[in-house]
């Protein structure tokens, strides 16, 4: 496991006393560790790479939301292959899920875990639940 450094972070939160009107603003350095100071590559596919295409723009759009940077890259079922050297995290979307016991095969001998995205984020475009989805299978894998 690559040795990670760590981001400081701002935050402001606002606390209200009970019985109270009045809030109480507190800030604080959070330091936020990030994998071996590097992004983390997740690879997303799909039967030809479009509709994942969406997706990846949700997924960055809720990473920068979270402070967060990561590699996301959408390619069809034929790029796969190609592409899986550079992912440490491989999600397919629900219509090639037919892919998963030859995908599983190929993340293990590389150990990249794989897994099929929810089909109700997939179908709604929820970019941060998918993102999350990513992040904990990576941290399953450290």
């Amino acid at each position: 496991m690559h040795a990670g450094f760590f981001v400081l972070k701002q935050v402001s939160v606002m606390i209200r006393q009970k019985n109270s009107r009045k809030c109480n603003r507190f800030h604080s350095i959070l330091r936020v560790r990030t994998e071996g100071g590097r992004k983390m590559n997740i690879l997303l596919v799909c039967a030809a790479g479009m509709s994942t295409s969406l997706l990846v723009s949700k997924m960055q759009k809720a990473a920068e939301a979270e402070s967060k940077t990561y590699n996301i890259q959408a390619v069809s079922a034929d790029q796969a292959k190609k592409h899986i050297e550079q992912a440490e995290v491989l999600l397919l979307g629900p219509q090639v899920r037919y892919m998963l016991p030859q995908m599983k095969k190929l993340g293990e001998e590389r150990g990249i875990p794989v897994d099929v995205i929810n089909s109700v984020d997939y179908g709604t475009g929820n970019g941060k639940n998918v993102l999350h989805h990513a992040e904990s299978l990576f941290a399953k894998k450290g």
